[in-house]
């Protein structure tokens, strides 16, 4: 898969580091898919909706031996999930899934590879996942188009130069989070915080899954009223993404780069023990733009470390 068409980037006549400042469009270099070995000529178009407006909206188009390439990948997953081989794998997925579920299966993994690598080269930084629409049917061996949106990081106000007091029972990190955090300042959209809010949701109701647990059970062991619920998983969201603002802005505005160490601990945060295990899943479902949020969060933290807290 490579990128030669026209495609909106920053100005580089533009000081602002956000990702959502004035565009304009360049020819830029066929750039190939680190993950992918794309047929000869397969290209990926890109073309953004509004590169001013936040979500930032782009359609993505595939030929068809790039979605090849990518739901080839998605079947080799399943395969290894469903401890069969490449053989056999179809056949086991027909007997245990719907068309509909097959389709979203394969098709959510592919526009998730598509759509993320789409946002990394147009250079924006972007906060959650980008979203897009998983058909009911789809051929995967037919070329594909569709609208993806990502949340760039908004333009807000942070103090990065007031010395860091590590309070009493907290760690360092956990005091530059902290502070970074309350320092934040200014307009967060509406739409960015509803769609933090709906992640929020999803997560909830799969950690009560996990539990084997409904969310009226949930509600009856706490004595919670669904308001209070609904309240909690908000302020939850709000605090996140707060916290996750102003960490990708420290990493901008500071110029900092996210290096494999940075990744790795990442990787232990999230699931130690597990790392390998977990960055295989990152890579596997097209969410490794999770990973490198990570990342480079870890990255703010460990400056604000070493020149901030006292």
């Amino acid at each position: 898969m490579h990128v030669n068409r026209m495609v909106a980037v920053r100005s580089a006549r533009s000081s602002s580091p956000q990702p959502d400042a004035r565009m304009h469009f360049v020819e830029i270099p066929s750039v190939p898919l680190a993950h992918l070995r794309a047929p000869e000529g397969a290209l990926m178009d890109i073309k953004v909706i509004d590169e001013n407006r936040s979500p930032i909206e782009c359609v993505v188009s595939l030929s068809a031996e790039e979605t090849a390439v990518l739901a080839r990948g998605a079947w080799i997953r399943m395969a290894r999930l469903l401890k069969t081989d490449d053989e056999h794998v179809r056949e086991k997925v027909d007997a245990m899934f719907t068309r509909r579920e097959k389709a979203q299966a394969v098709a959510g993994i592919v526009m998730a590879n598509a759509a993320h690598q789409a946002f990394d080269t147009l250079g924006v930084t972007f906060l959650l996942t980008p979203q897009f629409v998983v058909p009911d049917e789809w051929d995967e061996d037919q070329a594909i188009s569709f609208t993806t949106r990502a949340f760039p990081v908004p333009d807000m106000e942070l103090d990065l130069e007031s010395p860091i007091a590590v309070g009493e029972d907290e760690t360092p990190e956990e005091a530059a989070r902290r502070a970074l955090r309350q320092r934040l300042h200014g307009t967060m959209p509406q739409a960015l915080l509803d769609e933090a809010v709906k992640e929020r949701r999803e997560e909830f109701r799969g950690e009560l899954a996990s539990k084997g647990q409904t969310y009226r059970e949930y509600r009856i062991e706490h004595g919670v009223k669904p308001a209070e619920v609904e309240e909690r998983l908000e302020a939850e969201a709000r605090k996140a993404l707060e916290e996750d603002i102003a960490l990708d802005l420290a990493f901008m505005r500071k110029g900092l780069e996210a290096t494999e160490n940075d990744e790795l601990a990442a990787l232990s945060r999230l699931k130690p023990g597990s790392e390998i295990e977990l960055k295989r899943e990152f890579l596997e479902t097209g969410h490794a733009c999770l990973l490198r949020q990570e990342a480079r969060r870890g990255a703010a933290v460990r400056w604000a470390v070493e020149n901030l807290v006292q």
